[in-house]
């Protein structure tokens, strides 16, 4: 955790309140997943029994609820690049252990010259390296959860596309959404102003500024 990063968002907090970020923070990284909307049993998780309403107040101001869960985009950016990294130790410790296998095929003597038309022996048509991911998955650059956010549920192969070639930082889409799923325009006529998930992806409304309509919060 960088210290001062974490104390500049936080000095506001009661000790009580500290505390139950950080736990909060804690269960979040051991579990690798965001942290359920019951109350009443994250307090009972965290040993703060007596104290929901700090725990409450923690989960209103630094996460986000979508389908039922709170989801902390900080968390989520740290989880993302652990994992990355350990994919990529995995293939690089791979293709190091082939590497030396074939060094150890390729370069080994014998007794007997060398017939010079025989191709060395090698293994390659047999352990060939991983070929590197493109993406980790549509859960780690963050598009489930636009998905699960996102007001309407219209083309989802075509959104997965575009935003893998967009590649938004889905913290910044969700902060954005939250104000643009209360905005006037996307609230008449039954939502029928809310463009596709596609079409929000492609055209970059994530960008967008609010208007000077009053955004609830």
């Amino acid at each position: 955790m960088n210290i001062g990063d974490y104390a500049s968002h936080t000095s506001h907090l009661t000790p009580m309140e500290d505390l139950a970020f950080r736990r909060l923070l804690d269960y979040y990284y051991l579990h690798e997943s965001p942290i359920p909307n019951d109350i009443e049993l994250i307090t009972r998780k965290l040993r703060l029994n007596g104290r929901s309403t700090d725990v409450q107040q923690v989960l209103n101001e630094f996460f986000i609820l979508v389908e039922n869960e709170w989801i902390n985009a900080r968390a989520n950016d740290e989880i993302r690049a652990f994992k990355s990294k350990k994919v990529q130790a995995t293939q690089a410790g791979k293709a190091s252990g082939i590497a030396r296998i074939e060094r150890m095929f390729n370069g080994r003597s014998t007794d007997d010259e060398p017939n010079t038309k025989h191709k060395p022996l090698t293994i390659n048509h047999k352990l060939k390296p991983p070929n590197p991911l493109s993406r980790i998955n549509a859960l780690d650059d963050g598009f489930v959860e636009f998905w699960n956010y996102y007001p309407k549920k219209i083309g989802k192969d075509k959104a997965l596309a575009a935003w893998g070639k967009k590649k938004p930082k889905v913290d910044i889409v969700l902060n954005t959404l939250k104000w643009q799923k209360e905005s006037e325009e996307w609230n008449k006529e039954n939502g029928q102003f809310i463009p596709n998930p596609a079409t929000y992806i492609n055209q970059g409304r994530w960008q967008d500024e609010p208007t000077g309509e009053r955004i609830p919060f």
